[in-house]
């Protein structure tokens, strides 16, 4: 946690990242065309550069934002995990255990990515927050909490298009258990 203040780059992702934002924040296109030069390739979808973009504001800082931004991400991942094996198990001591084992395997499989500028912990909070409002809603599923659930995983995908696990996962599951909602999530998931 300490290496959030490093004044430079952890990984090189991180000046990528930093040059996106900054790019958002001068208002310069962020995509450009494939036939002019400069050829800069921009294979992530913008939110994230426009939250980080919009809270580096206070801490005046892209790189500081974006590391403070993922530290707080790592902890909501955790906190989720909790609350869903709490809500799956009725068991705290499980549920904990859950949580302290996530925190354990990033912190010895991706450790690189705790603290570090890059929008994949971002985007993996809101996709995990709609399997923790599909299973705290389970059962209660309304028009509404289930375009909850698609708002959710649009968010993840608009972050990083790589979060394309959970919705699949939602909307098999909702096929199969819930055909109705299926529908409202698939159409709200496109209209979002």
């Amino acid at each position: 946690a300490l290496r959030m203040l490093y004044l430079t780059s952890i990984d090189y992702n991180e000046g990528w990242n930093v040059f996106q934002t900054l790019k958002i924040l001068k208002g310069e296109p962020l995509y450009g065309s494939l036939s002019g030069f400069p050829l800069v390739l921009v294979n992530y979808p913008p939110l994230s550069f426009f939250i980080i973009g919009g809270l580096s504001f206070f801490t005046g800082s892209i790189l500081l934002t974006g590391r403070i931004v993922a530290y707080i991400s790592l902890l909501a991942l955790s906190y989720l995990i909790f609350k869903i094996i709490e809500n799956l198990t009725s068991q705290k001591t499980a549920a904990l255990l859950g949580a302290l084992l996530w925190l354990a395997i990033i912190g010895r499989m991706a450790g690189n990515y705790v603290g570090m500028h890059d929008p994949q912990l971002l985007a993996n909070t809101f996709s995990l927050g709609a399997f923790y409002f599909y299973f705290k809603w389970e059962d209660t599923l309304t028009f509404q909490k289930v375009c909850v659930l698609a708002f959710f995983c649009s968010l993840a995908m608009f972050v990083k298009h790589l979060s394309i696990t959970v919705p699949i996962a939602l909307g098999i599951t909702l096929l199969f258990n819930n055909r109705k909602s299926f529908w409202i999530f698939t159409l709200s998931g496109i209209m979002i």
